[in-house]
C-alpha cells in the first residue's frame, strides 16, 4: 500500500513538472516572439525611412538638373504609387506567417497602424534610455 502511494506522488510530480515546463515553454515562446514582433517592425520602419530619404535625394538631383515642378510630382506621385502596395504586402506577409497560436501578441494590422505601433515603440525606447 505504501508503494502504491509513492507511485502516485511520482508520478503527480511528474504530471506537475510537465505542466510547469509547458508553462514555461508557452511564456519564453511568447517573450520571443514578441520581441521578434518588435524588432520587425523597426526593422519595417528604418527600411521605410530609409526609402523616404532616397525620395528626398532623388527629388532634390530633378531639381538641380533642372526639372520642372510638373515632373517632380509626377514622379514622386509614381513613386508613391509603386510603393504603396509593397509597404502593406510586407505588413500582410508579416501577419500571415506569424504564428496563428500567438495573433494576440500583434498590435497591427496594415500599414498605418504598423507605423503607429512603431511610433510607440520608439517613445517608449526612448523613456528607458532617459530612466537609465
Amino acid at each position: 500500500m505504501i508503494w502504491t502511494g509513492y507511485a502516485l506522488v511520482f508520478i503527480a510530480g511528474i504530471l506537475v513538472t510537465k505542466l510547469l515546463g509547458s508553462i514555461l515553454n508557452i511564456g519564453f515562446s511568447a517573450l520571443v516572439l514578441k520581441n521578434a514582433h518588435d524588432d520587425c517592425v523597426r526593422l519595417i520602419g528604418q527600411m521605410s525611412q530609409t526609402v523616404f530619404e532616397i525620395q528626398q535625394i532623388k527629388t532634390m538631383e530633378m531639381h538641380r538638373l533642372g526639372k520642372s515642378d510638373k515632373e517632380i510630382e509626377i514622379s514622386n506621385t509614381l513613386s508613391e504609387y509603386n510603393l504603396k502596395p509593397l509597404k502593406e504586402a510586407m505588413v500582410k506577409n508579416f501577419l500571415n506567417t506569424f504564428p496563428k497560436k500567438y495573433e494576440g501578441l500583434v498590435k497591427f494590422s496594415d500599414w498605418e497602424s504598423a507605423m503607429a505601433y512603431l511610433d510607440e515603440l520608439i517613445k517608449e525606447d526612448r523613456d528607458k534610455k532617459l530612466n537609465k
